[in-house]
């Protein structure tokens, strides 16, 4: 009856699109080392950082692999749940990365929202409160490590006393 006619006005389901296979994610690395956001990343790691680019490469493919398997599908889609979720959950439990990368993260990250949400024409209101939810994530993750290198030390103190 009266359902059945209003659901026959609605349109067809759009299939989402498939995800970025692996040549056309290092496109999107690729795209956003060549923006200003990236080279500002870069300029901050040097010289403390001698591969300061290839860091932030290893960093930026980390975030797209992270939004295109574990997010959306889509390595512009970011939110301040996503990022949370990057920089304190899913990234600590990868054990295989170097150790600029894990450090140099949330800067990469907070350059590649700001990439995206150009790329997306984002409005400024969402592209900063990602932003301001990944400098609280890491802002969380050095609070963490920090209380746990304490209890280290505490408990060597302990073990010596």
């Amino acid at each position: 009856g009266f359902v059945a006619a209003r659901l026959a006005l609605l349109p067809d389901a759009v299939q989402p699109a498939a995800p970025p296979d692996a040549a056309a994610r290092e496109a999107v690395v690729r795209e956003f080392l060549e923006s200003a956001d990236a080279r500002r990343v870069i300029r901050e790691m040097k010289p403390s950082v001698s591969d300061a680019a290839e860091v932030v490469g290893d960093a930026a493919r980390l975030a797209v692999a992270y939004a295109v398997d574990s997010n959306s599908g889509d390595p512009y889609h970011w939110s301040p749940t996503a990022a949370t979720d990057l920089l304190l959950e899913w990234a600590p439990t990868r054990g295989d990365l170097p150790p600029d990368v894990v450090a140099w993260l949330p800067d990469v990250l907070d350059a590649f929202v700001m990439h995206a949400a150009d790329r997306r024409d984002l409005s400024e209101p969402a592209t900063l409160a990602t932003r301001m939810a990944v400098a609280l994530a890491a802002l969380t993750g050095i609070v963490v490590l920090l209380g746990a290198l304490v209890a280290n030390l505490g408990a060597a103190a302990a073990c010596q006393g």
